[in-house]
Order: C-alpha cells, then sequence, then structure tokens
C-alpha cells in the first residue's frame, strides 16, 4: 500500500499461426504494458529479427476514415440534437454493442457491408450541400428581384444590348436625391430615371443609350450605390418571384427528406458505426504491436511488464489464446531503473487521491508511493480550513451531484467528485465541532445554537493555533521517519542518520530550551544539560550532512512548522468573512420590510462566493502542506505511468461469432 505494485518483465514467446489471437487476448485484457524488444536492445533482441507491423494496419486505418466520414456526415446533416445538454450533465446509460472479435481479414466483410450502408449518408450530405448552396443563390435572387416589383422592370433587361444600357441599384434612402440631381447634371435627354423608396433604402433604375453608359457609370460612383444583378433570370418581376419562391420551397421540402432520412440512418448504424470504430482502433494498435515485436521464422516474441498480481492470469490467458503454443518467463526488473512502469497499489479508498500523487509526481518504482497517508490527511486539513457546516453540506450535494452525472463519463471527474464528497463531509464535521452553519446564520436570525460545538475559532484562536501547529510536528516527523526508512532500506544508513536522524535529536533538546527560556516550564539540570548536549550534536549533524548550507535546512525546517498555521488563517478567514455577510444581511434587512427579498439574494450570492473562495484555499493549501512540507522530507518522484496495452471502449463489446448485417 506504501509502495507502487510490484513489476515482472515478462517474455512471451508464442508460434506465429497463433500469434494475431495472442496480442488481441492481451489488448482485450489491459494486463500488458508492450515494450520494444529492439527499442532499446533487450538481452533476447540479437537472436531476433525485428518484428514489422501488421500488413492489416494501414487498411484498418482505411476503414476508420470511412465511418469517420460518414458519422462526420451525420453530424453535418442533422441539427443539434434536444437535450444534449441534458444528457451531457445526465448521460444516459448505454448497453455496449456487440462487435465482431474476427481476424481483419475475416472482419474486412462485414465492415464493407456496414459502409455501403452508411455511406448513403454521405451521398445525403453532399447532395444537401449542394441544396444548401442553391438556395443561398435563390435567396439572393429574390431579394434582388424584390428590389424591382414595384418598378416593373424585367431582369433580363438589365445590362447592354445593341443600344440601350440600363443599370440598377440601390441606395440609401437619403443619397436618392443625390443621384437623380447627378443623373440630370449630365444634361442627356436620352436618360430614364425610375426610383422608389422603402424603408431606409431607395431603388434605382437608369437607361441610357450606350453611348452615355461611360458618363452615367462616372455620375453613379459617387454615391453609395449598389448594384443590382440577377443573370439567368426572365420575365415579369411577378413571374420570376413567383418561380423563385416554388423553387425554393422544392428545397426546403427535399432538404427535410434528406434530415429524415439521414435521422433514419443515424438511428439503425449511428452507435454500430461508433462502436465498430473503436474495434478498428484496437485492430490498428494491434497490429502496431508487431513492429515492438521481434520474430524469427516461426514464432513471434513480445516483451513488456506486467504487475506481479496479475502473472497467473497472464499465463492462463496466453495458454488459452495460443492453444497451447506458447510460454511466458518472468523476471523482475532493476528497481533502480527508471523504465520499469510504475502503478499504484493503493486500497479502494485511496484510489481517487491518486491523482493528487500524480499533479506532483508519479512515484519513482521501488520507491513510496504517499497517497494512502495524504488522503486521509487532505480531508482533513479541507475540513478544518472550511470548518462549516452549511458550507460542507453544499459542497458534498454538489459534489454528488456531479459524480452522478459528469463523472459517469470522466474518471477523473469521478475521482474529483469523490474527493470532494468526502471533503464535504469533512467540512460538515468540522463544521459541528466549530459551531459554523453559513457563519452565525441559526444563532444570529433564528436565535438556534449549534449543538455539539466544542470550540469557538474567533473567540480562541490559540487553541486552534496550538492543535494546528501539533499537527506539523506529527506530519513533518513522520514525512522524517519515512525517509530515514528509504534511506535503510537502500543501505544508505548514514545517510539516514544524518539527514532524517539528526531532527529527531535536535526537535526534544530544542523544545526542552525554549520552553525553558521563556520560562514556561522548568526543567531538572541534568535535563537541560542533557538537552544543550543534544541541541549542538543535531545542528552539528546537520552541518556534517549538508555543509554551512545546513544552517538554511534549520530555518527550513522552522518555516515548514510554522507553514501549519495556515489551517488557522483558512478556518478564521471562512468564519469571518460568513460572520460578516451575515451583518451585512441583518444590517439591509432593516433598512425597510421591502428590502428582506434584496437581503436574502445578497446573502446567497455572498455565501455562494465565499464557499467557492474556501473551497479553492482549502484545497490549495492542504495541497501545499502535503507538496512542499511533507513531501520534501522523503519524496522522490519521477517515476513512469504504467501504459497498459489495452483498448478504449465507450460503445463496444467484442464478441465472438456471427452477427445479423
Amino acid at each position: 500500500m506504501l509502495s507502487p505494485a510490484e513489476m515482472l518483465f515478462v517474455t512471451i514467446g508464442v508460434h506465429a499461426s497463433h500469434a494475431e489471437t495472442v496480442v488481441r487476448s492481451l489488448h482485450e485484457s489491459g494486463l500488458l504494458e508492450v515494450q520494444g524488444v529492439h527499442e532499446p536492445p533487450g538481452e533476447n533482441a540479437p537472436a531476433l529479427n525485428p518484428g514489422e507491423r501488421a500488413e492489416y494496419t494501414a487498411d484498418s486505418t482505411v476503414y476508420r476514415l470511412k465511418i469517420d466520414r460518414i458519422l462526420a456526415a451525420i453530424s453535418e446533416t442533422l441539427p443539434e440534437r434536444k437535450g444534449a445538454l441534458r444528457d451531457l450533465l445526465v448521460p444516459p446509460r448505454r448497453r455496449p454493442i456487440p462487435v465482431l472479435g474476427l481476424p481483419f481479414r475475416d472482419l474486412a466483410p462485414h465492415l464493407d457491408g456496414l459502409i455501403r450502408r452508411g455511406w448513403r449518408a454521405v451521398t445525403l450530405e453532399q447532395e444537401g450541400k449542394g441544396l444548401d448552396e442553391r438556395a443561398g443563390e435563390i435567396d439572393a435572387d429574390l431579394r434582388a428581384v424584390g428590389y424591382l416589383l414595384p418598378l416593373g422592370v424585367h431582369p433580363e433587361h438589365i445590362g447592354t444590348s445593341a443600344y440601350l444600357t440600363v443599370i440598377a441599384g440601390s441606395v440609401p434612402l437619403d443619397a436618392a436625391d443625390g443621384v437623380s440631381g447627378a443623373i440630370d447634371a449630365l444634361g442627356i435627354e436620352e436618360v430614364l430615371v425610375l426610383s422608389h423608396a422603402e424603408k431606409d433604402t431607395a431603388t434605382i433604375v437608369v437607361a441610357a443609350v450606350n453611348e452615355y453608359r461611360p458618363a452615367v457609370e462616372e455620375a453613379l460612383r459617387g454615391f453609395p450605390f449598389e448594384p443590382i444583378s440577377v443573370p439567368g433570370l426572365a420575365g415579369s418581376p411577378e413571374e420570376v418571384h413567383r418561380r423563385l419562391m416554388a423553387e425554393r420551397e422544392e428545397i426546403r421540402a427535399r432538404q427535410e427528406e434528406i434530415r429524415e432520412e439521414v435521422q433514419a440512418i443515424a438511428g439503425e448504424l449511428g452507435n454500430l458505426l461508433r462502436a465498430y470504430r473503436e474495434e478498428l482502433d484496437a485492430v490498428r494498435e494491434e497490429g502496431e504491436a508487431f513492429g515492438l515485436a521481434g520474430t524469427t521464422q516461426e514464432s513471434v516474441v513480445i516483451e513488456g511488464f506486467v504487475r506481479a498480481s496479475d502473472r497467473a492470469a497472464v499465463e492462463a490467458l496466453v495458454e488459452q489464446a495460443s492453444g497451447g503454443l506458447a510460454f511466458c518467463r518472468f523476471r523482475p526488473p532493476d528497481p533502480a531503473s527508471l523504465s520499469v512502469p510504475v502503478a499504484y497499489d493503493n486500497p479502494l479508498w485511496a484510489r481517487p487521491f491518486e491523482m493528487l500523487t500524480s499533479m506532483f509526481a508519479v512515484p519513482r518504482y521501488g520507491g513510496i508511493d504517499p497517497t494512502a497517508i495524504i488522503a486521509p490527511i487532505i480531508v482533513l486539513f479541507f475540513g478544518f480550513m472550511l470548518g462549516d457546516a452549511g458550507y460542507g453540506l453544499i459542497l458534498l450535494l454538489g459534489a454528488c451531484f456531479g459524480y452522478r452525472t459528469l463523472g459517469q463519463g470522466s474518471r477523473s471527474i469521478r475521482d474529483l467528485s469523490l474527493i470532494m464528497i468526502a471533503c464535504g463531509a469533512a467540512g460538515i464535521l468540522f463544521g459541528i465541532l466549530q459551531g459554523g452553519f453559513f457563519g452565525d446564520l441559526l444563532p444570529r436570525f433564528f436565535g438556534i445554537r449549534m449543538p455539539f460545538a466544542v470550540v469557538d475559532p474567533l473567540a480562541q484562536p490559540v487553541d486552534i493555533l496550538i492543535v494546528a501547529l501539533a499537527i506539523g510536528v506529527v506530519q513533518i516527523n513522520a514525512g522524517l521517519l519515512l525517509g530515514l526508512w528509504q534511506n535503510v532500506a537502500a543501505h544508505r544508513t548514514q545517510n539516514g542518520i544524518f539527514e532524517q536522524g539528526s531532527w529527531f535529536v535536535l526537535q526534544p533538546a530544542a523544545a526542552v530550551l525554549l520552553l525553558e527560556f521563556f520560562g514556561w516550564r522548568d526543567f531538572p539540570p541534568a535535563v537541560s544539560m542533557l538537552a544543550a548536549i543534544g541541541g549542538v550534536a543535531g545542528i552539528g549533524m546537520i552541518l556534517y550532512a549538508y555543509g554551512p548550507l545546513g544552517a538554511f535546512r534549520i530555518t527550513n525546517f522552522l518555516g515548514d512548522w510554522l507553514s501549519y498555521t495556515r489551517i488557522l488563517a483558512l478556518d478564521l478567514a471562512t468564519l469571518g468573512i460568513a460572520l460578516t455577510i451575515n451583518i451585512l444581511t441583518g444590517m439591509i434587512a432593516a433598512i425597510h420590510p421591502g428590502l428582506l427579498a434584496v437581503a436574502i439574494a445578497f446573502a446567497v450570492i455572498a455565501h455562494a462566493l465565499n464557499l467557492v473562495l474556501q473551497a479553492l484555499g482549502g484545497m490549495i493549501h492542504s495541497l501545499r502542506l502535503q507538496y512542499v512540507e511533507f513531501f520534501g522530507k522523503f519524496y522522490t518522484g519521477g517515476g513512469r505511468p504504467f501504459a497498459p496495452f489495452a483498448s478504449k471502449r465507450r460503445y463496444s463489446l467484442r464478441v465472438r461469432g456471427e452477427e445479423e448485417w
């Protein structure tokens, strides 16, 4: 429990005829982390040829891309589904879809049939995009024809013919008179200007013989004139508008048909396609694993790491998958090697806290895993710092909601929710002991005293300070003991005596001398003499271990110890701010009965903000006391996480046998 799981290095040799089955079985089990036989070269590498990726690896990627294309077409065609936010917060329970666990050569025909059925969605998506593009063109033409309707100008007349030029366009309403004036200023008799004003825009049509076209265009350049062009349309504006609207309705109807057909494809094949996409990912990973193997003419050799507790399971799995045509050879790895992966080995209650250990550093193989130690300490410190039953209750309920919703789809969120459930419960406990429920809400507004309260931090801060410093002494010395144990276990006894043992000599000596110096306690002369000798000896041992810089070790030790006073500081901050909120709430409500709702809203918002602030502060400072003051005494990270060769499945479950298609 205080060390990572024991690992074994395994060499698996299997007859080539059963290699694919063995690799698939290992991949589904997730028990093995595959290592390259030749990267770096192991002891068996000289006798083995480098492996090559399976031939089907590239083909599986092609199939995967085709399925991606179908799913993308479904996503692009269908509107965002109602209830998506609800499904995010409360994920629906999915039953894994069985997929055929066949060799790729046998799986490919089934995939061909599935893709052939699903590719209809791609065809429909492409048709839909064409319809969307045409609908955009129709909308633009309808806007242009709408400008021409009041003037009765046919779209085909706009432009230049053999003798006449017709220019149509729109300008802001306040520029319409300017345009007409500019045309009149040309002094051309052979010109016609038609205009129509509607809202803030005016439509202007200018007809002139071709020889005056340059002059008319030059006059229009001085205004924000937007030309109107509807090429390819002929007839009266009313007829053109009617034809365009009819075509637009046909497009809308066809678009709806496409959505319905794609919806049917999604309902029938959507999750099945997602399931086989996962299967193809697994197939690709299995094919790539052969590139890490070593080979002979008739065999394939796979190497990697397994947990020692999984040894029997790996042996049985390989034996069954190979039909007895395989062997497994296990050996313990070099504990000092940084290549050995680290797998946590904690009891169930401590596993959510592994993420907090990894946030600092993954333990080194053969070292100490502090997860089971810091788990209850973090909860204890957080509850102490929060110290309010009301805040703890809200945090507990929120964490339970997160666990039941978002936590179902994410392990990290699930683990964090479990941590906050424990921290919320601790906040309730310490709130009861300290008499805090949203500060002094109950006694101030309801005249109710919290039962079971044993201490008031605002009235007895020294008592809380003493407890915080006592906790600091215990945890810091626990870290020193763990560091001493590591040194002794690694046959560095002298280092342990001087680096950690010196503090066990110095601390009691310093305690006696300080108590006596400040007059807090008298000791017999013999005890005082021993304390003086112990103090000198302890300082001497530290200076011997670290040289002149050892003096800073002493001041750093004192700083680490005093750092635990932050427990008192955050405890007082939570209660003090909550008390201030309640005072202000009472003052607002006392101004006028009509402000009672305002006072309640202020209290709710302010307490919510205080909860967020203090919860963040409690977690950050609880972690800081572990990462800096505690871990600094013994912890050596730098390990490499165990990365098992395992398929990641959400929609699928690999099965044997045939299936209806």
